[in-house]
């Protein structure tokens, strides 16, 4: 029997990049690749203790790939200062008040180079985290979209500006593009595989769609071209309301959204496109306020939608630091031993049990 590109014969055991390239392309996998990431807030300004963070999490869970996530407002705090609050190290950073407050200031917004700033941190971080983690680990850097760069410059208060001084936004967009492009070529020179193209702005009932086509998708795909020297990138639709049919022409491998709990479902979201999904945890669901059983529900509840193919295990969006420990073993055990049939059994027997 001729086996597709990338597949095994069964009871082989795949490394990481296997499996996840495998998955990627629709390929047979020993099991699904499986991931989970969330925020440091205390610690994400510094890229040493960041990376140690990361390589720590990646030793003690051991997933598939790592999803680098770093300070939340890197891509704009060297624009203008910003007023963040930092509440306590279990949330993250709040803009309490934004830096572009009148059309002038958007014409203040220049290229900037991407080794310098928030931006040259987290090249640090990049490299640090590739030094600590095992070899075979794919790497995905987060990068915001120039149209959510923007939103952190402005808050809400974007919107309006779009509307009502384009010109000046369209001006702004073309700095912030060009850096994130820059930033990208230097992130996948310094050993990531792909980046976490991450969408805040293309939400219904925020922008109409003609909006976002001109002001985030034009952009979106310019950058994206930078992006294609990767193998692994991954675009993340933000927020509720999503403008998910708008965005699958995007040149990336996976799609991340809210699947658990936001439009489309699974089953949805596969008649529309063939790219490989990464979800099935509901990132404020069971990982942090349920117990293994519901972990392990989640789970099957998500595989069983599936095929097993094209598709990943992991939350739509960061998780909380305040998830047990004993919630992310089971999530990653049985994520291991989905093949065996009575392992679900035993892990829902066991759990029920702590």
């Amino acid at each position: 029997m001729m086996l597709m590109s990338g597949e095994k014969k069964a009871g082989m055991k795949m490394n990481k990049k296997e499996r996840i390239k495998a998955a990627l392309t629709g390929a047979k996998v020993d099991r699904p690749p499986a991931a989970l990431w969330m925020h440091y807030p205390g610690i994400d300004r510094d890229p040493e203790k960041l990376a140690q963070a990361h390589a720590d999490f990646q030793a003690k869970y051991d997933f598939d790939f790592i999803k680098l996530t770093p300070f939340e407002y890197y891509s704009s705090v060297d624009w203008n200062r910003q007023a963040l609050g930092l509440p306590p190290q279990t949330e993250s950073p709040v803009l309490l008040r934004p830096s572009i407050v009148k059309p002038a200031d958007w014409a203040k917004l220049k290229p900037l180079p991407p080794t310098g700033g928030g931006w040259g941190q987290q090249l640090q971080f990049l490299r640090r985290v590739k030094e600590l983690v095992q070899p075979g680990v794919p790497l995905i850097q987060t990068v915001y979209s120039p149209l959510t760069v923007a939103k952190k410059l402005a808050g809400a208060q974007l919107a309006s500006t779009l509307r009502e001084n384009p010109k000046a936004l369209h001006r702004a967009l073309e700095a912030i593009a060009d850096t994130t492009m820059q930033y990208i070529e230097a992130t996948l020179k310094n050993g990531a595989d792909g980046i976490f193209y991450a969408l805040d702005c293309a939400n219904h009932g925020f922008l109409t769609t003609e909006e976002f086509a001109t002001f985030g998708h034009w952009y979106d795909t310019e950058v994206l071209k930078v992006a294609s020297a990767g193998w692994f990138n991954v675009l993340h639709i933000h927020g509720q309301g999503i403008m998910f049919d708008e965005v699958l022409d995007y040149p990336v491998q996976a799609l991340n959204w809210h699947d658990s709990h936001a439009y489309p479902s699974i089953a949805h979201a596969r008649r529309k496109t063939d790219l490989c999904f990464i979800g099935g945890l509901d990132e404020t669901g069971s990982i942090v306020n349920g117990v293994p059983s519901d972990v392990i529900a989640e789970v099957a509840a998500f595989l069983n939608q599936t095929d097993l193919r094209r598709v990943m295990l992991g939350p739509g969006c960061a998780t909380s630091t305040n998830a047990p420990d004993k919630n992310i073993g089971f999530f990653r055990l049985v994520v291991e031993r989905f093949a065996d049939k009575n392992i679900w059994r035993y892990l829902s027997a066991e759990s029920a049990s702590l």
